[in-house]
């Protein structure tokens, strides 16, 4: 893990006052565990988990817990390029490649 993004996790773990991310967001408990786990494209991607095999609201709500991180990552950005292309980049991609199952109808409903 790069310097810069060991220091974002570190800020966005421990800059909610005492909450842990766990308390802190409301997809915690609602989303089955590994799909709440899963941050980007690539941590999918490396996880060998099927998103086809989730129904659509909870992939609608995977998609509502990625938009607000962005949002909060946009929030802290010192370096715009650099942390989009690190940072944000891959969570839309896992946007939107959950968005396509869902247009595509092949996964649990």
């Amino acid at each position: 893990m790069s310097k810069l993004l060991k220091e974002r996790w570190s800020r966005l773990a421990f800059g909610k006052g005492n909450q842990s991310l766990n308390e802190s967001d409301r997809f915690h408990g609602v989303l089955p565990q590994e799909l709440w786990e899963i941050s980007d494209y690539e941590d999918y991607r490396d996880s060998g988990i099927d998103l086809r095999g989730y129904s659509d609201e909870e992939l609608q709500m995977k998609i509502e817990q990625l938009l607000e991180e962005i949002e909060e990552e946009k929030e802290y950005m010192d370096d715009p390029q650099n942390q989009y292309d690190s940072a944000i980049a891959p969570k839309e991609s896992l946007i939107n490649f959950i968005q396509d199952i869902i247009d595509q109808g092949v996964h649990q409903r």
